[in-house]
């Protein structure tokens, strides 16, 4: 493969360098003027209305402990600290990390309500802390 060099991007094609840097840019400038776009994207919103926002950290690997509820009723009762205020809760599911790493990801029985966005929502936690506001 050819080394880049300057506004170069390396090809595979019998050593030749092929300039498109330039011609990139214009097509770039002129999509994003056309189309309105910014200058950086938006991260992704997922259905549930959050997007990731920053890693408090990283685990590769721990244990996850599944706490199942009865009903929304039950797993509201379960929240720490009372929870959020009665009139802005739209819990569907909670974790929490325990200090020696393991996660406990609190959920209303799935046969009753399936939830699998909030399910994974909990497990991004797990993974990654506390990822958005």
């Amino acid at each position: 493969m050819a080394e880049a060099s300057g506004s170069s991007i390396p090809t595979r094609y019998s050593g030749r360098r092929v300039r498109v840097a330039a011609a990139c840019a214009g097509a770039v400038a002129l999509a994003s003027l056309t189309t309105g776009c910014p200058a950086q994207a938006r991260q992704h919103e997922a259905s549930d209305g959050y997007v990731f926002e920053r890693k408090e950290f990283m685990h590769t690997q721990f244990e996850v402990r599944i706490v199942e509820h009865a009903s929304f009723a039950e797993l509201l009762e379960a929240l720490p600290n009372g929870g959020p205020p009665r009139k802005i809760r739209k819990v569907k599911a909670w974790s929490k990390i325990e200090p020696d790493g393991t996660c406990e990801i609190h959920i209303v029985d799935q046969a009753k309500f399936y939830t699998p966005d909030a399910i994974g929502h909990e497990l991004a936690h797990c993974i990654y802390g506390r990822w958005h506001s």
